[in-house]
């Protein structure tokens, strides 16, 4: 998950510039923001991750027979 270091670095760039337009004041007015409460912080978080837990739910379930095939080979193998 944090194997990928550019990627890491991508998304701490995208929050922090995502920060700076949003709680800078004089960025308010020329991007039409407001300053976030932590209920609006955690209402975007909790919908932020919906879709990451059903991408993990479905990579489970779609590969589970990927796994089971792969342990019956190992038998076989061993069984050799």
């Amino acid at each position: 998950f944090f194997s990928n270091s550019t990627m890491n670095k991508s998304i701490l760039l995208a929050l922090g510039l995502t920060m700076v337009v949003v709680y800078v004041p004089f960025l308010n007015p020329i991007f039409d923001t407001i300053p976030l409460a932590l209920r609006d912080w955690a209402v975007i978080m909790a919908m932020a991750v919906i879709p990451f837990v059903m991408g993990e739910l479905f990579k489970f379930v779609y590969h589970r027979n990927t796994r089971r095939a792969r342990i019956e080979m190992d038998r076989k193998r061993i069984e050799q």
